[in-house]
């Protein structure tokens, strides 16, 4: 369960702040067509938050300020009471204390538990065995995986869901999450047949355009952002991305001399579709 702070009531999607989770909610809804739980999961939502501590069911979703249940139910909640209260009760008759941290060899390691060589060389023949790597994420099967789970837990911006619909209805092919040697950065879209590279910049982080170090306009934005992000850290972020990786992104594809295309904007992709 993540708790949002005080200062933490701004729309990540506009920057337009809030005193109270209340009006945050209703502006997310009224002016961004999306709903508390949906936020909260593209923003704030840790790994596993939303699965029960004991059997790792589904938990409930209770508001932008509190996240989900750490339980599915009361039954799952008593049992890991109990569970732990037992762990804590055999530590303390094994090793006269109460948790596995202050068991000094273990202290001592500073880990619980490690690997062993031969364990990890398996696992890795087995990914590069299947996947082409040992890192699951560097194979274009697990990205692409990834990106349809994205799909159904909403976490793909309206535009990119809109693009992709009207690619299908065109009949065109395409890859999500595609990435290769020439441009190594999940691109949001590939053509093949067309060899077109195709990022569609939306969200807020990527501004309206690319930063430009040398136009005023950029500089004050930026100075905007440094100060924003002393208070809201998701602010860094967005300097990083659009400042730095953002350029990268297009330096790469002007050095690789690849057909690059990036759309910010409806009107960008309307346009765009109709060359194709």
């Amino acid at each position: 369960m993540y708790d949002i702070k005080v200062n933490d009531f701004y729309c990540q999607i506009c920057g337009k702040t809030f005193d109270k989770k209340r009006s945050l909610s209703l502006h997310i809804y009224y002016s961004h067509n999306m709903n508390a739980k949906s936020y909260y999961d593209i923003y704030y939502k840790q790994p596993n938050e939303d699965k029960c501590l004991y059997c790792g069911k589904q938990t409930q979703f209770l508001s932008l300020t509190h996240g989900y249940r750490l339980y599915c139910c009361r039954k799952c909640a008593d049992s890991d009471i109990k569970k732990q209260n037992k762990t804590r009760q055999t530590f303390l008759n094994n090793y006269n204390v109460d948790s596995v941290f202050k068991i000094k060899e273990i202290h001592d390691k500073g880990v619980i538990a490690s690997q062993s060589e031969e364990a990890r060389e398996k696992r890795n023949n087995t990914n590069i065995q299947k996947y082409g790597s040992y890192n699951v994420f560097g194979s274009n099967e697990i990205v692409k995986k990834i990106s349809n789970t994205k799909t159904k837990n909403g976490n793909r911006s309206k535009l990119e869901l809109f693009f992709e619909e009207e690619l299908t209805k065109k009949h065109i092919k395409f890859e999500s999450e595609h990435k290769d040697e020439l441009y190594p950065y999940n691109c949001d879209f590939y053509l093949p047949e067309l060899n077109i590279y195709i990022e569609i910049n939306s969200w807020w982080y990527h501004n309206n355009h690319f930063y430009n170090e040398t136009d005023d306009n950029d500089i004050q934005t930026l100075n905007l952002w440094k100060d924003k992000s002393k208070i809201n850290p998701q602010y860094n972020r967005a300097i990083e991305i659009w400042t730095k990786r953002d350029i990268e992104k297009r330096n790469t594809a002007i050095k690789n001399n690849l057909n690059y295309v990036v759309l910010w904007n409806k009107q960008d992709i309307i346009n765009f579709l109709q060359t194709l």
